[in-house]
């Protein structure tokens, strides 16, 4: 496979203000893409060894397993240059990363991280009004 571009590629980076600060789809959308990184690595390293391990791949885009590991748990913002070098380490296409969730399983996960963002940005927004009942209540 190759690394083409799609003719139109949904957002796949998170937001400046970090993932807190992201509609719970961008959420949702961000940590897909990091499950099918992790997924396409996780495959060539059962099928070729250690070439494929996190250590490796790190090492060959010159950085720690630590941030490797942390690019495919969501919780660091995947840049597009990063994408593309690990779509063609990884021999897959860039465009099948941000692709719309095509499976069951893909769409399963989708649908639970959005339920979870949206749960966070619920209990955030509770706990701000909460916060800001508080300090009107000392200002009297």
């Amino acid at each position: 496979m190759s690394d083409d571009q799609p003719a139109h590629t949904p957002t796949p980076v998170q937001p400046a203000g970090g993932w807190a600060a992201a509609p719970a789809h961008q959420i949702a959308w961000g940590k897909l893409i990091a499950h099918r990184l992790y997924q396409a690595r996780r495959h060539l390293q059962v099928k070729q060894g250690d070439v494929f391990s996190l250590r490796s791949v790190s090492s060959r885009l010159g950085r720690s397993p630590t941030w490797l590991s942390n690019l495919e748990n969501g919780h660091r913002r995947i840049e597009v240059t990063v994408l593309r070098t690990l779509a063609v380490v990884y021999g897959v296409a860039a465009s099948d990363l941000v692709s719309e969730p095509s499976t069951d399983d893909d769409r399963s996960m989708y649908d639970a991280w959005v339920r979870r963002a949206e749960a966070a940005a619920a209990e955030s927004a509770r706990l701000d009004a909460l916060e800001e009942a508080q300090r009107k209540q000392q200002g009297r």
